[in-house]
């Protein structure tokens, strides 16, 4: 999860091409469903919500706060 898709977010923060967020929201919010991970599935949808809004600043924000989401699944996955 964190290797393929962080890569795909790095590089969706660095073109900021609105194409780009959307293809990234919606690989998170796929692999969110999948595997029953809710936390992805919203930020996915925040992500589409925020560029069909052309709220940079949100989408700014929410492309920032990945990481920090990746870590607390994998925190809650560790203390299953």
């Amino acid at each position: 999860m964190k290797t393929e898709l962080a890569q795909i977010c790095e590089s969706a923060k660095n073109s900021g091409y609105f194409d780009d967020i959307e293809d990234f929201a919606n690989k998170i919010r796929c692999f969110g469903e999948q595997y029953s991970l809710e936390m992805l599935v919203a930020l996915g949808k925040e992500l589409l919500l925020r560029v069909s809004n052309l709220d940079i600043d949100k989408i700014e924000a929410a492309l920032n706060s990945y990481p920090d989401l990746v870590e607390k699944i994998k925190s809650y996955q560790d203390r299953k």
